[in-house]
C-alpha cells in the first residue's frame, strides 16, 4: 500500500484500506504502508492510494487470487477502506 510522502490525506487512505484488508485477510502478511514518489501518486489532484493485493509471481498467492471469492473479498475490503474515510 503506497502513497505520496507528505499527503496526509494519502496517508489516511492507506491505513484505512489496508485495516479492512488485514481484517478480510487475516492470514495474509501484512506489507505495511510504504510512501513513494511514483508518478501515478505524484500527478494526482486528489488523494490518491496504489494498492497491492497480492503478487502473481508468487504461486501460493496467485492460486489465492485466481478464486473469485477472494478477488470479491479483495474488492469489498478497499471499497469499505474507502467508504469508512466519509469523504
Amino acid at each position: 500500500m503506497w502513497y505520496y510522502p507528505g499527503s496526509a490525506l494519502g496517508q489516511e487512505a492507506a491505513t484505512s484500506v489496508l485495516d479492512e484488508m488485514v481484517t478480510t485477510s487475516p492470514s495474509h502478511r501484512n506489507r505495511e504502508i510504504k510512501e513513494g514518489d511514483l508518478v501515478v501518486l505524484r500527478e494526482t489532484r486528489m488523494p490518491a492510494i496504489l494498492v497491492e493485493c497480492e503478487f502473481i509471481t508468487n504461486p501460493k498467492q496467485l492460486r489465492f487470487l485466481d478464486n473469485l471469492d477472494n478477488q470479491l473479498g479483495l474488492a469489498e475490503a478497499i471499497s469499505e477502506g474507502v467508504d469508512a474515510l466519509g469523504w
